[in-house]
Parts: structure tokens; C-alpha cells; sequence
């Protein structure tokens, strides 16, 4: 399963490979195109000179989360939520861009797409970690199940390439399972995926505090 995730997600992942997908959903030339194509050059401006820790472009995260919205979970009828996959994290990464900026140059719902998978102001909960993480995944739910999606596919493709020392892996992991799973299960989407990723972090000895979560 996590298998064909990674294949749908290589085979697209070439700009010339995205846009034929693109075309082959929204039609060539469409408006619904030109505003994918839109978000893909801003986003690509932004972000790509920007690595990852596993040294991969950060822009290359954006299109894996538009390739799984648009091919693997076959969402092709909505060019606002790719919009918004290639665009996430800009309004959280990049202080000129804000969710009124984005509503100007792009539209409203891209824009509110975008600030439901932002994270808030974390000055408000101050050293209460836990609190921000309920604050944050309550303002992705706000959003409505089409932010839930976007946030899904994003975290998935975030556990499926995921780094970092094995207490940052764990982390990650355990906040999936606490806050990011329940939410797949309870739309129905992603969430074999995920509980299969979560269960390969976590190892075949630690497989029960899935149950848990």
C-alpha cells in the first residue's frame, strides 16, 4: 500500500509528468489548470531552494502532497484543494505571505484551505506543547473535511520520508497516532495508510500503542 503511494508519487513528481496529470483531470488551458499551474510556480519560487533534512527539495514535499490529493486518493474535481496542497506551509514558512495576500492572488477558499493546515500563534500556549498540538489539529478540523484531506496526504507523505534522530521520529509518530489518525478514521481516508506508517516507525515490538492511539 505504502508502496504504490511512493510510485504514484515518483511517477508524477517531474514537472512535465505533473501538468500531463493535471491536463488529463482538469483539461489543458482550463481555468482550473491555470490556477494549479499558478500555485506550482509560486510554490516552486518559494521553496525550492529549500532542503529537507534528508536533503530533497522542500518544493518536491509540495507536489508529492498535490499527486496524492489528485491521483492516489482520485480527488479530480477540485482545483482549489491542489491549489492549496502545492501552497501549504507558504503562509506558515514565509512571512510575506499571508491568508489575505493569498485570497488576492489566488481566491478565498484556496486561502482558507491554506490557513487551516497553518499552525497558530504558538506564543499563546507557551511551553504547553500539548495544548498548541489540540489547538492545531482543532483549527484543521474547523477547516472542514476538505482541510482534513490536505492535511492527510501531507502527513502521510511527511511518514513516509520521515528523518531525524529516533526521539524526533517518535515524536512525530506518536502525534500522528494521537491527533492526525483519529481524524482519518473518521472521514475514511488514509488512515490504512498511516496506521501502516505509524507501524513501521514505530517497529513491530511497539505495534500495540497503535491500539492505543
Amino acid at each position: 500500500m505504502l508502496e504504490k503511494v511512493r510510485r504514484v508519487i515518483l511517477k508524477h513528481r517531474a514537472k512535465r509528468q505533473f501538468f500531463q496529470l493535471v491536463a488529463r483531470h482538469f483539461g489543458d488551458g482550463s481555468p482550473e489548470y491555470k490556477l494549479i499551474e499558478k500555485a506550482y510556480k509560486l510554490a516552486r519560487k518559494e521553496f525550492f531552494q529549500v532542503r529537507r533534512h534528508d536533503g530533497d527539495r522542500y518544493f518536491y514535499h509540495k507536489v508529492a502532497v498535490a499527486v496524492i490529493i489528485l491521483e492516489y486518493l482520485q480527488i479530480t474535481d477540485d482545483a482549489n484543494l491542489i491549489a492549496a496542497a502545492l501552497l501549504h506551509d507558504l503562509v506558515e514558512d514565509i512571512p510575506r505571505w499571508t491568508r489575505e495576500r493569498l485570497a488576492l492572488v489566488f481566491n478565498a477558499d484556496v486561502a482558507h484551505l491554506v490557513a487551516s493546515v497553518t499552525k497558530p500563534d504558538q506564543k499563546p500556549y507557551g511551553s504547553n506543547f500539548h495544548k498548541f498540538e489540540k489547538a492545531t489539529f482543532a483549527q484543521v478540523r474547523a477547516g472542514g473535511f476538505r482541510a482534513i484531506k490536505l492535511k492527510l496526504a501531507d502527513r502521510l507523505h511527511n511518514m513516509i520520508t520521515l528523518w531525524g534522530t529516533p526521539e524526533k521520529k517518535l515524536q512525530k509518530t506518536l502525534e500522528t497516532l494521537r491527533y492526525v489518525l483519529p481524524l482519518a478514521v473518521e472521514i475514511n481516508v488514509l488512515w490504512q495508510e498511516l496506521t501502516m506508517a505509524c507501524s513501521l516507525q514505530l517497529g513491530e515490538n511497539n505495534a500495540c500503542l497503535i491500539e492505543e492511539g
